[in-house]
């Protein structure tokens, strides 16, 4: 399957944990079943939100990416 044709999604809203760091009012971009992207508020969210085709919007909730499966 192409990219192009991949369900993509954004969660944002909350607090991105990681591994290495916490982002208040991250949000991620998820293409498919990846992770494609873990980013700040300030990078443009409002136009990705148009690109998705999904969004969850987690109200203040922490988004803790690859919680699962973080090694792959």
């Amino acid at each position: 399957m192409k990219m192009g044709t991949e369900r993509r999604t954004i969660v944002y809203g909350g607090t991105v944990v990681t591994p290495f760091d916490e982002i208040q009012n991250g949000w991620i971009c998820i293409v498919g079943d990846k992770i494609v992207g873990i980013y700040e508020e300030n990078r443009a969210l409002e136009n990705e939100l148009d690109w998705a085709d999904e969004s969850i919007n987690v109200q203040g909730g922490y988004i803790i990416p690859g919680f699962i499966d973080v090694h792959i």
